[in-house]
């Protein structure tokens, strides 16, 4: 379907918190019978998150392409603020 999209950002909640979701949008595509994935980042910690959150990304396009019986295709990676936090 092309209306699988996740969006993870609630204006009416996050608006209020000072840390809102850097994962912002989730959409699932199924192209030549494979699963693609595209995410936006609002923002990415390139030191310590990315990592993390690309390797639970790609576990989840794997899961979703085993549950549906396909192959795990491309992931598109877009992020508007990448940066190096210093701990």
């Amino acid at each position: 379907s092309r209306r699988a999209v996740s969006i993870t950002i609630d204006p009416s909640i996050d608006n209020y918190e000072d840390d809102i979701p850097c994962l912002q949008h989730l959409a699932i595509n199924v192209y030549d019978n494979h699963l693609i994935m595209e995410v936006l980042f609002r923002s990415n910690d390139i030191r310590y998150a990315f990592v993390p959150n690309m390797y639970a990304l790609m576990n989840l396009q794997l899961y979703m392409g085993h549950e549906l019986g396909i192959t795990a295709g491309d992931m598109y990676y877009t992020c508007y603020n990448p940066h190096w936090k210093l701990k």
